[in-house]
């Protein structure tokens, strides 16, 4: 629900340089052989532009969002094909060129071999999208395994020559990544624009009156939440209609009484008190506010740990933080 720094990314990129140039000149090798195997006109025509594209373009694996955005319109869609039904009745669809070209840039094996460690070292261990499930990388005795799905922020069924361009990844749980499919949302997870990167547009609050109406009856059901979001361009989707933001962490409302019952009972004597006792012991401050909220503080922390920006959001909302300590 916020992005992350692309010179952060490309610090990483730039560790395995060897092993992508290695993707693209293997991929690029296998586009050109697919194109001599592939007889359909319109196919041939899609391959000419992917194949000039790649060969004037030899870093297209790294390029930024915003070139890439380029390259679409230069390369177009995939070609559309007719065929019959059952019925006998004529159907548009999409050609399964498509699926050749995923196959030659070698994203199965590369999902399985290279993804799991290189978001492994971008620290991303939630998914992107929710923030409510783990997006992890885990270490075996022989080599490392994604716990997360990775969706194409454009879809590789649309653009399948973008399948393994690296700033068109993005880590996330099995779940969004089902519902998401082709739909495309308005959230950059890569940028170098400061607004996007020091504070989120995505805000969960409590209703009006719930914390209230809460510490009156003492009933979990008292408690109500909203989740805002920024209003989206033209022909993207709201993350709430395709990701049910809001449902899903209507389902943690024992999150927010906990976080309720600790704003009013940390008053300024007993977090000083814990203070002292914490710092006693070598516990520094970052720490500290972490034991205290349960979870990451900072909002450029929320990819760390699950839910951290609903607790954030909800804690800096019912006064367990101020506002000023919630950096967003």
């Amino acid at each position: 629900m916020i992005s992350i720094e692309i010179s952060e990314v490309q610090a990483v990129q730039q560790k395995y340089l060897k092993n992508i140039k290695n993707q693209y000149e293997r991929g690029f090798e296998k586009l050109k052989h697919l194109k001599t195997k592939t007889e359909d006109v319109n196919d041939c025509d899609y391959l000419d532009k992917i194949i000039d594209c790649f060969n004037k373009n030899k870093g297209i694996l790294t390029d930024l969002p915003s070139v890439l955005d380029q390259y679409k319109i230069q390369i177009g869609d995939v070609p559309k094909i007719k065929v019959k039904d059952e019925q006998g009745i004529w159907t548009t669809r999409t050609s399964s060129i498509k699926d050749d070209i995923v196959n030659a840039l070698n994203y199965t094996y590369l999902r399985r071999s290279f993804y799991p460690k290189y978001f492994r070292d971008l620290g991303v261990k939630t998914c992107i999208y929710c923030n409510s499930q783990f997006a992890l990388s885990i270490e075996t005795e022989k080599k490392v395994l994604a716990k997360f799905e990775l969706d194409h922020y454009w879809p590789k069924d649309v653009y399948p020559w973008l399948s393994i361009c690296l700033f068109n990844l993005y880590p996330a749980c099995k779940s969004c990544n089902n519902v998401k499919g082709i739909k495309e949302v308005d959230f950059n997870f890569y940028s170098d624009n400061n607004k996007e990167l020091l504070k989120s547009n995505f805000k969960f609050a409590l209703t009006k009156g719930s914390k209230a109406t809460y510490l009156t009856s003492k009933k979990i059901d008292d408690i109500e939440i909203d989740f805002t979001e920024p209003v989206v361009k033209e022909g993207k989707h709201t993350f709430n209609d395709v990701f049910h933001i809001k449902k899903i962490y209507e389902t943690q409302l024992d999150i927010v009484e906990e976080l309720i019952l600790k704003s009013e009972m940390y008053d300024d004597s007993y977090r000083k008190l814990l203070e002292e006792k914490y710092s006693a012991i070598g516990v520094d401050e970052v720490s500290i506010n972490r034991i205290i909220l349960g979870n990451y503080r900072d909002i450029s922390d929320i990819h760390k740990r699950p839910l951290s920006k609903f607790m954030q959001d909800i804690a800096e909302d019912v006064g367990l933080l101020k506002p000023s300590d919630n950096l967003i």
